[in-house]
């Protein structure tokens, strides 16, 4: 179940993005207004918990589950390295100019965008 939601410079990238790829909920136009950034997780949320519930129904009815195959994890490049990275060991990203910051409950891994 993925659910992106790109930040990008301009709406006819966007545009072209959100045709190009099925799995994008919402975009952000930079520079990104806090309220205009708060709509867009709430936007993934409310469809996070809309696939969730319906999984849920799925699985309480018998059925297989929509989507079975998503890994729980991601990788991140960091220098020459390549480090596999939990999604429920996430605690927040924290985006810092042309550099993520990923905090986990044990480590911050910092990378450029």
């Amino acid at each position: 179940m993925k659910m992106n939601c790109i930040a990008v410079d301009d709406e006819v990238l966007a545009l072209k993005k959100i045709k190009r790829y099925a799995d994008i909920t919402d975009y952000l136009l930079k520079p990104i207004p806090f309220d205009r950034f708060v709509k867009a997780v709430e936007k993934v949320y409310s469809r996070f918990l809309k696939d969730a519930q319906v999984q849920y129904i799925n699985l309480k009815t018998g059925t297989a589950p929509l989507q079975q195959n998503t890994p729980g994890f991601t990788f991140v490049k960091l220098g020459n390295k390549t480090i596999k990275i939990y999604y429920n060991k996430i605690l927040y990203i924290e985006g810092m100019r042309d550099y993520q910051q990923i905090h986990t409950g044990k480590q911050q891994l910092q990378n450029r965008i």
